[in-house]
């Protein structure tokens, strides 16, 4: 999606609520979800005035760079249609109050078979409204929205460039209490200190600054507190100013790795080139590996069209795709990565923490269960779980990297 998109101030002082009435955790499909959502139902509307649109999740699928598996939009949409907004946090625009909205009466749309192929959505047409010549005009590009991949560093932008608004001209500086700012980021985890948000937040500082159109300074502030006698981070002080002729990079990070031993070589994922380009490609390699491990198949073809047949059936396909999508962004990660290497040696991808001190490092193995390579530890025993689990992840700033493996007979590698 190439174009540009007015939003409302108000709406950059975004957190959400459950129809529980206590704060959502939203995870970084969520958000994408909504940001995709808001530009398409609005844009809609101004074709055919009409507040109910109809999608199928290959529209969804389209327009994301990454695959995204159809289970995991389900659910990401149902808790989309089940919050409520509440905009304007900081009280800065308007009338000076909070702004409570339900924007989205979503629906799963299901045949006969049950099966779900897209959904309809109903958008309040006041919050439609919102986005019709906003003032100030917060002008938000889709394309760097979807470069930065990060959840809290898209609420982060979004609300950086409100403080940015129709003030391209000049610095602007926003101060934030620190409790509000962590709120405004969706940091609901109250064992986080707020030292380590701060950590958190100069990482994702650098992140916008790199990938986006404004360039981002950040003061702390402290203040003494009286009751405690102990000097306290009270707020945060943010300078947003807007560079012309500003090269923004990629989203891409590679880091220095230190080589790492492991003695379980189920636990690794082969970083060769791939012949599987398209699902079919996928089914038929699926297929084959089952085959592999049976040596009481009596009629071949008869077994891999029943095989077949089953993993394309109503109850499979989802467990099917969503293993699909995985592996497609595995392996388009491990091309990106391939790239950075420049000897023979042979590597391995895994996750890594963003904190550059942690050994807390993952891989997914052919089993796709998400796997600790430092204690050999199976974190998750099916595919739904390893998605959320790495979704999870993906939050908390877990990125693909690779490392340098010395010993080859330990792990299921080629030198490349």
């Amino acid at each position: 999606m190439k174009y540009l998109k007015h939003f409302p101030s108000h709406l950059s002082q975004l957190v959400f609520m459950n129809k529980d009435g206590y704060m959502e955790k939203m995870n970084g499909l969520d958000y994408n979800l909504y940001i995709w959502l808001v530009y398409h139902t609005t844009k809609d509307f101004e074709k055919n005035s009409k507040v109910t649109q109809t999608y199928l999740y290959a529209d969804i699928k389209d327009s994301f760079s990454k695959k995204i598996n159809t289970q995991s939009i389900k659910e990401s949409l149902v808790r989309l249609g089940g919050i409520t907004l509440i905009s304007n946090y900081l009280c800065s625009y308007g009338d000076k109050e909070k702004i409570f909205m339900k924007p989205f009466d979503i629906k799963i749309i299901k045949n006969e078979k049950d099966k779900s192929f897209g959904f309809s959505i109903t958008t309040n047409e006041e919050f439609i409204h919102w986005f019709d010549n906003p003032k100030p005009l917060v002008k938000v590009n889709y394309q760097i929205m979807s470069n930065i991949k990060n959840e809290k560093d898209k609420l982060l932008y979004l609300f950086l460039k409100d403080s940015n608004g129709i003030y391209r001209d000049k610095d602007r500086v926003r101060i934030v209490k620190i409790g509000d700012l962590r709120h405004l980021l969706n940091v609901v985890n109250s064992d986080m200190t707020h030292t380590n948000f701060l950590t958190q937040l100069k990482k994702s500082i650098k992140t916008i600054t790199k990938l986006s159109d404004i360039d981002v300074k950040v003061k702390v502030n402290k203040e003494l507190n009286p009751k405690s006698g102990n000097v306290e981070i009270e707020s945060v002080r943010f300078t947003v100013n807007y560079p012309t002729n500003k090269v923004i990079f990629t989203n891409k990070r590679v880091s220095k790795s230190q080589p790492i031993d492991s003695s379980n070589e189920n636990n690794t994922v082969t970083v060769s080139q791939s012949e599987i380009t398209t699902f079919d490609d996928y089914i038929d390699k699926k297929i084959e590996d089952i085959v592999s491990k049976r040596s009481d198949i009596k009629n071949l073809n008869s077994f891999k069209n029943g095989t077949k047949k089953r993993l394309l059936s109503d109850e499979e396909i989802d467990t099917v795709e969503s293993e699909y999508s995985l592996y497609s962004e595995i392996e388009a990660e491990k091309n990106n990565l391939r790239l950075t290497i420049t000897d023979s040696q042979s590597y391995m991808i895994v996750l890594r923490d963003t904190e550059e001190t942690s050994k807390e490092i993952y891989t997914i193995n052919d089993k796709f269960e998400m796997v600790n390579i430092i204690t050999n530890d199976i974190l998750t025993k099916t595919i739904y779980e390893t998605i959320n689990e790495y979704e999870e992840k993906r939050i908390d700033g877990f990125y693909w990297d690779i490392v340098k493996c010395h010993n080859t007979n330990k792990y299921k590698l080629v030198v490349i």
